[in-house]
């Protein structure tokens, strides 16, 4: 038997919580194993806290429960013995940080809860006993079947933790969770919370958007119309009363194409009236996708009558989706209906409401 010069290399960890059993994992490529030795000292003063052998071929040393305390700082040193007999050298010593589980949970939804709005700034609370401190965190919006759908991106202001989530849809099921690392890395997670949406009506639409800079005890306002050009078909085009566009002629259009452009995720908002059934009101393209948006009427069970509803066909040369809004009472050619439509990681929702009443 000999003293090897060869050492282990210990991994590094994250700082965990002493209460709970943790698991060292090393490297060691210059044998096979017969059993590995932990030594651990508080990093201040150099005392031995605890010392432990055991019998094992794996690259991994398991320390039980409650054997060091929360809030201090020790290091770490792995020696391993291999088949011959042969000792290696302790592994370099390693700091490691322990600390209580910190508190990470939203402070204003719950379980299952009703959110009655299509934004919602969701609110986090973070607090560790022995002041181990928040690094960055991440809040992250899923479907009703845990698909991300949305997230925040790294935040590393945690002066003020939360996010907010815009285009929420209505009568939609939704799950929110925030993820963090703190200082040492430690990792934070507040689960799955569970909630849907439900409103009266969607935004129709605003002309100006409002930041809260918290910090700064202001608001930041932001204009939300871009002047767009577009051609059309009578030219010049037949407005009624200033406000609107006639196209209820045969040929009639209006094609936005200079300053409007679509990609990937869009919410696109509508209002327009007499539609003719079972005829194409919009069409969206880049070239290789397009979309259309079909102003449909029909009886389903269910309903009582005829309905009215728009359809979304989206296609290229080798595939077509299909999806359709939700129904209402036919409107007369004097009441407006509104369109909500919006795209998010390939996924379509639609709205429609008749503007005034209307189911």
């Amino acid at each position: 038997m000999a003293t090897l010069s060869y050492k282990p290399v210990l991994y590094v960890v994250p700082a965990f919580d002493a209460q709970f059993e943790f698991t060292f994992t090393f490297s060691y490529v210059y044998g096979s194993l017969q059993d590995n030795t932990i030594l651990i000292k508080d990093n201040q003063s150099g005392t031995e806290i605890y010392r432990n052998k055991i019998t094992s071929r794996q690259l991994r040393h398991t320390l039980p429960a409650n054997t060091l305390t929360n809030g201090k700082v020790y290091s770490v040193q792995i020696q391993v013995t291999d088949t011959n007999g042969d000792t290696s050298q302790f592994s370099d010593p390693m700091i490691i940080y322990c600390f209580t589980t910190p508190t990470f949970t939203f402070t204003n939804v719950s379980q299952e809860q009703t959110l009655t709005s299509s934004y919602y700034r969701f609110d986090i609370n973070y607090s560790q006993l022995e002041g181990e401190l928040l690094n960055q965190y991440t809040v992250i919006l899923y479907n009703s079947n845990r698909i991300e759908i949305n997230n925040s991106g790294s935040l590393y202001d945690t002066s003020d933790l939360g996010y907010t989530f815009y285009n929420l849809t209505n009568n939609e099921f939704y799950y929110i969770r925030a993820t963090g690392v703190t200082v040492h890395n430690m990792t934070v997670d507040t689960g799955y919370i569970y909630f849907n949406i439900s409103y009266l009506t969607p935004p129709v639409y605003t002309l100006l958007g409002l930041e809260n800079l918290r910090s700064a005890g202001a608001i930041r306002i932001s204009p939300n119309i871009k002047v767009i050009g577009a051609t059309c078909n009578p030219d010049p085009p037949i407005y009624i009363d200033d406000k609107e566009i006639d196209l209820t002629g045969d040929g009639s259009y209006v094609d936005f194409d200079d300053g409007f452009q679509i990609n990937d995720n869009f919410l696109i908002q509508s209002i327009g009236r007499d539609f003719t059934p079972q005829s194409t009101i919009m069409e969206l393209s880049n070239g290789e996708y397009n979309i259309e948006i079909n102003y449909r009427i029909g009886n389903f069970e269910g309903q009582n009558g005829n309905k009215a509803y728009i359809e979304l066909k989206a296609y290229n040369v080798l595939t077509c989706y299909y999806q359709m809004s939700n129904y209402i009472d036919i409107p007369t050619p004097e009441q407006y209906i509104y369109m909500w439509i919006k795209r998010q990681n390939n996924r379509y929702e639609l709205i429609i409401q008749l503007l005034g009443g209307g189911a």
